[in-house]
């Protein structure tokens, strides 16, 4: 009162105890009117809030973490599926099966594997046909030579024995 100052700050009460305190001069009446609270129970709302804001913090990091691991496998296994089986097909499998289902890049990727699994089917059939075909003509090509080449000995022969006689003569 002496004084006449308002106050506001934080001290230590007589316990030793930190405390948040203001004061009010009405030097005119001659009284000070002084609110004071203990620093802890200040603050215990705002480290409820702190506490409450970790725990959220790490409780969607780690919601976030399950969503990023789900939606990598989700994109991850079809891939690593897709890599398996075309690595059957090149290797000669063309029996191999890629089943992916779903509607992204990842099934439109499959369906052109299967686009292009299915024309080496066809291709490796047409090949196996045309091999076919060409082991029937080699064989034939086979019987004409041997053919060709008893023709030649007896046409040989044939022209051979005429002209002894006369080279003798």
């Amino acid at each position: 009162i002496e004084h006449g100052k308002n106050h506001i700050g934080f001290y230590d009460d007589y316990r030793g105890v930190p405390i948040f305190g203001s004061s009010y001069c009405a030097k005119d009446l001659g009284f000070v009117l002084l609110r004071e609270i203990d620093a802890d129970e200040l603050f215990y709302p705002l480290d409820e809030l702190v506490t409450t804001l970790i725990l959220s913090a790490f409780g969607f990091g780690a919601m976030a973490m399950i969503f990023g691991i789900i939606v990598s496998k989700r994109i991850t296994n079809p891939v690593i599926l897709l890599k398996k089986n075309v690595n059957k097909i090149a290797l000669g499998d063309l029996n191999a099966e890629i089943k992916i289902k779903g509607q992204n890049e990842i099934f439109d990727l499959v369906e052109s594997f299967d686009i292009m699994l299915k024309s080496l089917k066809m291709s490796d059939s047409e090949i196996q046909k045309q091999h076919s075909i060409i082991l029937e003509n080699l064989e034939e090509l086979k019987k004409t030579d041997i053919q060709k080449n008893e023709f030649a000995a007896v046409a040989s022969h044939e022209l051979k024995t005429p002209i002894v006689p006369i080279k003798g003569y």
